[in-house]
């Protein structure tokens, strides 16, 4: 692919990242609320977190989104823009649809629409990768992670808070909207993207998990998941904490959408002149702890029942620590990709690292009116502080080697 410039990839980057979060937290964070708001049990509302099933299943085809492109949008482009056309007819099919009375439908539909985010975010990675220089991986993870955070902001305080409370339809209404308009920006873009290029081999399906055959990428999967255990309680359970706290659809919108977010911009690009100046995986040691301790101290807070002032504190630090993570993992990350499957491999780690937090936080979902807060957070806290422990002893590793496309396997 001709070198495009920097900006225009991280213009790039940063708008697909911003098309594909806005619809991702709607479904796990927006329908919750309505859910939530219509006296659906949390046992009901984890049904909500199989929709989110789709968007850890595309290392299944990412072989065919490394092989196959298109000569009139480039090697990644039909891809994105096609996936995204889809986004657009099933969040259609969402409007007329009362969720709460439509649960299955709506969850089928919202299983459908993360397929093609899921299949988006592949390809859209595939392109990252192949556009930036190693140099460029951590400014660009920053980009696509604060990117991400505000369409949160736009989804948070243009839609849910201004229109939540009018009804389900609206909201809708304004997603499909959105998501048009980033259709249409980003089909030029693409345009100019297009190349010459000849599809790849043939491969069997196991070479598409063979970034885990590398100990490096293994350890930084497990320790990833383990750091941010304490996080996925919180953060994937915006809309219940804020819904029980005693908060309207549209003050959870505003506190757990919008606030959050911002909260959200500042973690990713503060984070990023530390990676630089101290190394991703010590930075990734330092926020485990920090998530242990705090979060650890707001389960003893929550014994009895969590007040609405430590519910917003949770939510609001939970989304701060999570998009600096991403941060962290996608640049210790990137430079671990190699060759003509950068999609294949980066869709790969992402899926099944999604697997696990959508299964954890399910699983967390469904316990949560039976166990209460506080076990949940007290154990979440311990297991981050395991992994603090084990990414600081993997700090030699990861932040001195001065090579790490060759780690050995």
């Amino acid at each position: 692919m001709q070198r495009t410039s920097l900006n225009t990839v991280l213009i790039t980057i940063g708008a697909l990242a911003f098309a594909q979060a806005i619809l991702g937290q709607f479904v796990v964070q927006g329908v919750p609320l309505f859910l939530r708001d219509a006296g659906l049990p949390s046992e009901q509302i984890g049904l909500v977190y199989l929709a989110g099933i789709p968007f850890t299943l595309p290392f299944l085809w990412a072989p065919l989104i490394d092989r196959y492109g298109s000569v009139q949008f480039g090697k990644f482009g039909g891809w994105i823009l096609g996936s995204q056309l889809a986004a657009c007819a099933m969040i259609a099919l969402l409007v007329p649809l009362q969720p709460a009375e439509n649960l299955i439908l709506t969850v089928a539909l919202l299983f459908l629409l993360m397929v093609a985010v899921g299949t988006q975010k592949t390809a859209g990675g595939g392109f990252m990768i192949e556009a930036l220089q190693a140099s460029e991986f951590a400014k660009g993870a920053s980009v696509q992670a604060g990117s991400a955070a505000a369409a949160g902001l736009v989804l948070g305080a243009g839609v849910i808070y201004v229109l939540g409370d009018v009804g389900w339809a609206p909201v809708v209404l304004a997603i499909l909207t959105v998501s048009g308009v980033m259709f249409f920006a980003l089909m030029p873009v693409f345009r100019r993207q297009r190349d010459a290029w000849s599809p790849g081999g043939r491969r069997r399906f196991w070479t598409q998990l063979s970034i885990f055959t590398r100990s490096d990428t293994r350890r930084l999967f497990a320790l990833s998941l383990l750091v941010n255990a304490a996080m996925i309680v919180p953060y994937s359970m915006k809309a219940l904490l804020l819904i029980d706290a005693g908060f309207s659809v549209s003050q959870g919108g505003l506190i757990g959408i919008l606030f959050a977010n911002a909260a959200g911009i500042v973690g990713a690009f503060a984070i990023r002149p530390l990676i630089e100046r101290f190394g991703a995986m010590r930075m990734k040691a330092l926020t485990g702890l920090l998530i242990a301790s705090v979060m650890a101290a707001c389960g003893l807070m929550s014994v009895d029942t969590v007040e609405p002032s430590v519910a917003v504190f949770m939510v609001i630090f939970s989304s701060a620590v999570v998009f600096a993570g991403f941060t962290t993992s996608r640049a210790l990350l990137m430079p671990r990709c190699r060759g003509e499957s950068k999609a294949t491999e980066l869709a790969s780690f992402a899926s099944l690292e999604a697997v696990c937090i959508l299964l954890i936080a399910g699983l967390s979902a469904a316990l949560l009116d039976t166990l209460g807060m506080t076990p949940l957070l007290l154990t979440g806290a311990a297991i981050s502080a395991i992994g603090s422990y084990w990414a600081w002893c993997s700090i030699a590793e990861f932040d001195i080697s001065s090579e790490p496309l060759e780690a050995s396997p």
